[in-house]
């Protein structure tokens, strides 16, 4: 087990400068949480020092680049299949289960179509402080709040680029998701699993040059009805472990911040004989300290920046200091990429989410 997340929300922050983590579903915090694991590996494995833990990246010498050992492949365990296509099932459901989010949270009515939108929170506030109760998806594309494809489009997307993004790339030949294993208790719809990851897109995307490929993983479910808890302590929460690394290696993750807390809250239970006033101002108080610790995640492009640029000094290479200009340089990356989208778009899915260019504009100095 290399890293295990907890999530299903998207940040509200329009920061643009690279400290917000701005989509916190789990598969995206998992598949961050790796990368990071993986830029470690690398990093260990270019000061010649041992890695914790076991070594799964190799250099290539036909490519120059590292490698993900070939007795190794990457294996997504889930909850439920991600929210968005991979979830839309036909006919679609007079009444899905309430207990269902997965379900609730897509529109069945376009199998394939690209799913996506801007969380809207219901909040309500005790003495001047705000808290979450509630949130649900607005599709506005003239919305000033950030605008996210939803875990089933990304997963499609790196099951053609990978799961490496465009830094990691330039170091790090593709990685695919060889397989997903559901709980026993989902709902799981292997058709639909199929055409949402990459049977939607496989007549309309061109050849694709390797090391890159059009990806088609097994999906198997579980013989465990074991799920992960998710605990929503004082507002909504998201997590990450890498369970390869040192015990720093995790944190926990405010919404709708997008940020990560700096120290661990309080555990919070009612003395005996404690009134309702002084119960819900102690909630108070440990919400404010809550607050006043974000800090950027480690999983946000700004320290994911800073790495790369280490991992480069290694490599007795120069990289600019402009996070946009540093994802440029991963020409195929974004080649292929571009060749997915267009694919999308050839199929009548809808366009794929674009971010505003100065998001991407900042440096980590």
């Amino acid at each position: 087990l290399i890293a295990i997340a907890s999530g299903g929300d998207t940040s509200l922050s329009t920061a643009s400068d690279g400290t917000v983590l701005h989509d916190c579903n789990s598969e995206v915090l998992v598949i961050r949480a790796l990368r990071r694991f993986l830029f470690e590996q690398i990093k260990s494995v270019m000061r010649n020092c041992d890695p914790v833990g076991e070594v799964f990246v190799e250099m290539d010498p036909d490519s120059g680049l590292f490698k993900l050992m070939d007795n190794y492949q990457v294996v997504m365990i889930q909850n439920n299949p991600p929210s968005g296509d991979a979830s839309v099932v036909q006919p679609p459901p007079k009444k899905p289960p309430k207990n269902i989010k997965h379900l609730l949270n897509c529109d069945h009515s376009s199998p394939g179509a690209l799913q996506f939108g801007v969380p809207i929170y219901k909040s309500g506030q005790i003495r001047g402080l705000t808290f979450v109760t509630e949130a649900f998806f607005n599709d506005n594309p003239n919305s000033v709040k950030p605008r996210s494809a939803c875990p089933s489009d990304k997963l499609t997307l790196m099951n053609v680029v990978g799961i490496q993004g465009s830094l990691l790339s330039q170091i790090l030949l593709p990685v695919y998701i060889s397989r997903h294993i559901f709980s026993k208790s989902a709902v799981v719809n292997k058709e639909s699993l199929k055409r949402s990851f990459y049977e939607r897109i496989e007549s309309f995307i061109p050849e694709i040059t390797p090391p890159y490929k059009l990806n088609k993983p097994e999906f198997c479910v579980s013989s465990s009805t074991r799920k992960v808890p998710f605990d929503k302590m004082y507002g909504r929460f998201a997590g990450w472990a890498d369970c390869q690394n040192s015990e720093n290696a995790w944190e926990i993750i405010k919404l709708p911040e997008g940020k990560a807390l700096s120290k661990t809250p309080k555990l919070l239970s009612r003395a005996k004989d404690e009134s309702d006033v002084d119960f819900v101002q102690r909630k108070l108080t440990i919400a404010k300290e809550i607050e006043s610790s974000l800090v950027a995640s480690k999983l946000c492009k700004r320290n994911f920046m800073s790495t790369f640029a280490e991992v480069n000094l290694l490599r007795g290479k120069n990289v600019t200091h402009i996070y946009s200009e540093c994802k440029a340089g991963a020409e195929q990356f974004q080649t292929t990429k571009s060749m997915f989208k267009a694919a999308i778009s050839r199929a009548n899915f809808g366009t794929w989410v674009t971010k505003k260019v100065e998001n991407d504009k900042f440096s980590p100095s």
